[in-house]
This record gives C-alpha cells, sequence and structure tokens, in this order.
C-alpha cells in the first residue's frame, strides 16, 4: 500500500516519516532484499533532474525462520509397563512434507506406538504448527533390574532439505524406565511353622 507525504512551502523542511513493517511468512526462504522507491512530483519544481539514487532506498529482510523440529515430553521417566506422551512439533512451514522417524536404542526398554512407521507432516497444511503426539511405553518384565535408560533417537526425510535432519544430527531424548520389580523369596509347600524338638 502506497503512503503520501506531502510537503508545503511552509514546512518544507521539517522531516516526515512513515512506517514500513515486514511481513511474516513462516517459510524459510533466506534472507530478502528489497528496493523502496519515491515518485516525487510537484506543480511548482521540476523533480525529474533527481537520480534513482535519491529517490530509492536499498535493504535487506533477515529471514527469521529457521527448519528441522523439535519434541516436546511432559516427562523423561516412565514405569515399567507404563506410557507417557511426547509432541513433535516443526519450526516453521515445510514445503514439502516431512516424515519424522522414532528409533529406540533397546527396544526390550521400551516402544513406541507407531509401529515402526514415520510421523508424517504434510506440505503447506494449514495446521503446520499442530505438533503431532505418539507415545511411548516401557517394557514390563519380570525380574529386578534396576532403572535402565533407553535414548529415542528422531530423524526425518523431506524434499524440501531445511527439515532433512539425518542420523548424525539426530534429537535424542533420554527415557529412564523404572524398575517396579522388587526382590523376593517365596516358599511354597505344606508345612507347619510350630515343630517339636528333632522333627523336620
Amino acid at each position: 500500500e502506497a503512503v503520501e507525504l506531502v510537503y508545503k512551502p511552509s514546512d518544507y523542511n521539517l522531516p516526515q516519516s512513515f512506517e514500513m513493517r515486514c511481513p511474516t511468512d513462516d517459510i524459510v526462504d533466506g534472507d530478502q532484499n528489497w528496493i523502496l522507491k519515491f515518485d516525487v512530483s510537484s506543480e511548482g519544481a521540476d523533480y525529474s533532474v533527481l537520480d534513482e539514487a535519491m529517490t530509492s532506498v536499498e535493504g535487506i529482510t533477515l529471514d527469521v525462520d529457521k527448519g528441522g523440529f523439535e519434541v516436546q515430553c511432559d516427562k523423561n521417566s516412565v514405569n515399567e509397563g507404563e506410557t507417557f506422551s511426547c509432541t513433535i512439533l516443526m519450526n516453521s512451514k515445510p514445503q514439502s512434507s516431512v516424515a519424522v522417524k522414532v528409533d529406540v536404542s533397546d527396544t526390550e526398554l521400551g516402544s513406541t506406538l507407531t509401529g515402526g512407521e514415520s510421523i508424517v507432516f504434510e506440505a503447506n497444511d494449514p495446521e503446520w504448527n499442530t505438533g503431532k503426539t505418539f507415545t511411548f511405553v516401557g517394557t514390563q518384565d519380570d525380574y529386578v533390574d534396576g532403572t535402565q535408560v533407553a535414548k529415542l533417537s528422531f530423524t526425518s526425510e523431506s524434499e524440501d532439505s531445511n527439515f532433512s535432519v539425518d542420523a548424525d544430527h539426530a534429537i535424542s531424548l533420554d527415557v529412564s524406565v523404572i524398575d517396579i520389580n522388587e526382590a523376593s523369596i517365596v516358599i511354597l509347600g505344606d508345612y507347619d511353622t510350630v515343630l517339636n524338638e528333632n522333627e523336620e
């Protein structure tokens, strides 16, 4: 939208200002160069002699958007046999579909309910900033092994290189799987807790 600044003979020497705002696009598109041009006209003077350097301003809009994604979890520990959830959020709007894969370092400690399938964010989804949730389940075993740490690794694939995260740059999360088993001895059989001398 054009802005008009009017100078009169009585105030020609007083500065006037206007505000220019750069729109937010939520897209990783790099810094953008722009040129602001001024069309100067007057009934009483000829401003055609002004060259472009005097009637334009060059600038740059810095891109503040970043690619990739982040993982938010409500906790980082879980009892054996229980679950907890995490949310994956895109840092900005991807231009191609993004498939996020979650790997567990030791599947004997736990697993995700994705069934090994990737969590997909579609390109240009109007709800791109709405996270997708996945669930981690701590494996229930029957022996006392103490608290174990499972490492979750998050990678992604996308034709939009800003959202491709390989194994060397994977996001990792340590989850403590708390052992709920207790060491005990159970004696089975028929017996009397009261014995006479020389009895077995």
